[in-house]
């Protein structure tokens, strides 16, 4: 059976992508943010085993609020599907006197990383 030029191209281009695959830099997902939930102070915080840090926070440009009374509240890092993905940032009710801490990832331990959620404070 001979084979044709085409068919070995194809098939040393498929050869050659899939090993390159792993070669690759880590792979990072940016998402657009859904119509947002209230912000919740009492959301757990999330832990994430991996070796990879997250990225570096997106720069945003928030739109226009809908009134006054709102906060914006950055997007965030999260570990999904074995990749660092990017969930944009929202607008959420302000709270009369307080101020919101937005959350953070913070290391700790080899390959423990921690999301300390945003909260409001007075």
């Amino acid at each position: 059976m001979r084979c044709s030029s085409r068919t070995v191209l194809c098939a040393l281009f498929a050869l050659a992508t899939a090993s390159a695959s792993g070669c690759a830099p880590r792979r990072v997902v940016v998402v657009q943010s859904a119509p947002a939930a209230p912000v919740a102070d009492d959301e757990a915080d999330e832990t994430v085993e991996t070796d990879q840090e997250p990225p570096p926070p997106q720069a945003e440009t928030p739109p226009p609020a809908p009134d006054t009374t709102y906060v914006w509240v950055g997007g965030r890092w999260r570990w999904y599907g074995g990749h660092w993905v990017w969930y944009g940032g929202r607008w959420t009710h302000g709270r009369p006197a307080h101020v919101w801490s937005p959350g953070h990832w913070e290391r700790r331990g080899p390959r423990v990383h921690v999301y300390v959620h945003g909260h409001w404070h007075r």
